[in-house]
């Protein structure tokens, strides 16, 4: 399931098509924290709202959302099933989230992992939603990829500079004014023999911090 820049989901290589936004968030919700009731759900959809029309839209997105997973050929069974006071995906269903791949590939510690998941962010957790345990969960994402970033870009730096280069521009990108990032950015342009290109990055960083933070970098290009 994608929820990196956009959600989309797929059953059995074929794209599924969700009625409503709130439909997906139900399945991205379920897929992260396993059972829930119907009244977790709502809170965490709705911030804590206890109005009566939230309730409703929860009724009906859910419905739906049971209905466009059961519309699939392969699936013959209920894929949201409601017992005993809680919601859930059926046990039959495998959900692949790109948005644990970063947290996976740090406890792995391995670099294919870590680059897979640096490839699967194409941007933001569920942008179009902004409900709390969403924005919770995009900084999360964020920080775990920043964290990937940093983390190959360090393995690579002596072994594999372009890689090395890939991977600190992801972290700039992410996180522009992180020192660490931009530091790593340079060190491999240079690795690569590109100081002109190194000598433009530290310009457009100075320039950015001063901009942003009134600040000046705290260190030198020739410091890196």
């Amino acid at each position: 399931m994608q929820t990196l820049g956009r959600l989309q989901v797929s059953l059995g290589g074929q794209r599924l098509r969700l009625p409503r936004m709130r439909s997906g968030e139900i399945l991205v919700w379920l897929a992260l924290h396993g059972p829930s009731t119907r009244e977790q759900l709502v809170n965490a959809l709705w911030d804590g709202s206890a109005e009566r029309r939230h309730g409703e839209h929860f009724r009906v997105a859910a419905r739906q959302l049971r209905c466009a997973l059961a519309a699939h050929p392969a699936v013959d069974f209920n894929p949201l099933p409601f017992e005993q006071g809680v919601y859930q995906l059926s046990a039959r269903l495998t959900v692949a989230l790109d948005c644990t791949l970063a947290r996976w590939a740090l406890r792995s510690g391995d670099p294919a992992d870590l680059r897979r998941a640096l490839e699967a962010y194409g941007g933001p957790f569920l942008p179009q939603q902004e409900a709390e345990w969403v924005q919770a969960r995009r900084a999360e994402v964020a920080g775990d990829t920043l964290a990937a970033a940093l983390a190959l870009g360090e393995w690579a730096q002596t072994s594999d500079p372009e890689l090395a280069l890939w991977a600190y521009g992801r972290a700039a990108a992410l996180e522009p004014l992180h020192e660490g990032a931009q530091r790593g950015l340079l060190r491999a342009h240079r690795a690569l023999g590109e100081h002109a290109a190194a000598a433009r990055a530290y310009a457009h960083y100075a320039q950015r911090l001063r901009d942003e933070v009134g600040d000046e970098p705290g260190f030198s290009l020739a410091q890196v």
